[in-house]
């Protein structure tokens, strides 16, 4: 994983900080970087090979860990591969697994994007701010 996502985010005014970066958090739940502000968490993960389970596991535990007095958003920062060549496609797959969990979760939505357009080796993208906005597919 890339040091991208070390800086603290802000989001509407908050200012996020490290919560965890790499450390188990919940039982068996492993997360690549968690930031949080109060009880609101935004939860990375950084994924580098081109298994659809991989991703709806990552959206499963980050779904199961964002209840009760938690919410938040995940991130999946993806490096492309010969097998998945779009982020669009990864957000298709998603989508209904989504849709079956996020009435008994408080994860709000998901963010995929392209490691590139995150991170250029010297300058990551602060969540949720235009030109983060403008480079993700959102599902929520």
């Amino acid at each position: 994983r890339p040091q991208c996502a070390d800086s603290a985010h802000r989001q509407q005014g908050w200012r996020y900080r490290k919560y965890s970066d790499g450390k188990e958090i919940a039982y068996g739940y492993r997360p690549d970087y968690v930031l949080y502000q109060e009880k609101e968490y935004i939860i990375f993960e950084f994924e580098s090979g081109s298994s659809r389970k991989t991703f709806v596991g990552d959206m499963i535990k980050a779904a199961h860990f964002l209840r009760n007095e938690r919410s938040g958003i995940l991130v999946l920062v993806i490096s492309l591969t010969e097998k998945v060549r779009d982020i669009a496609s990864i957000a298709a797959h998603l989508r209904p697994y989504f849709e079956w969990v996020k009435n008994i979760t408080k994860l709000n939505k998901i963010y995929i994007i392209d490691i590139n357009a995150y991170y250029n080796g010297q300058r990551t993208l602060e969540v949720e701010l235009p030109e983060f906005l403008e480079q993700v597919v959102m599902i929520d």
